[in-house]
């Protein structure tokens, strides 16, 4: 379910992109700039991105930063207690996504 999602993600994207390029380029540009390398490592940024993804509730970002992290050569255990942010702050929400959306991701793209 979760890499489906990741390609539903991708061909909206790309859908939207078509008569809204400039909309989709420019969250993409703020989004690429704000995970590049600073005075906080890209790899922390990566479980940022992942804490607030599951914060906000969005599914779709959690699959999309999960796969990201994995592919930069994060742990699952890195990601998880990334999550525990997450639900310290958010709550039951927060650990529901943690324990569905989060390990769904994990366990599509780590086979």
């Amino acid at each position: 379910m979760s890499q489906e999602m990741g390609r539903q993600l991708q061909d909206g994207i790309q859908q939207l992109a078509s008569s809204h390029g400039d909309m989709v380029r420019g969250m993409m540009h703020l989004s690429q700039k704000a995970g590049q390398e600073g005075a906080v490592s890209a790899t922390t940024k990566k479980l940022i991105f992942i804490a607030l993804a599951v914060q906000q509730k969005c599914s779709y970002c959690i699959v999309h930063h999960v796969h990201e992290a994995l592919q930069a050569g994060l742990s699952r255990e890195e990601i998880l207690e990334a999550t525990q942010v997450a639900v310290a702050m958010g709550g039951g929400p927060s650990l529901a996504y943690t324990a569905t959306e989060v390990q769904r991701a994990l366990d599509s793209f780590q086979g």
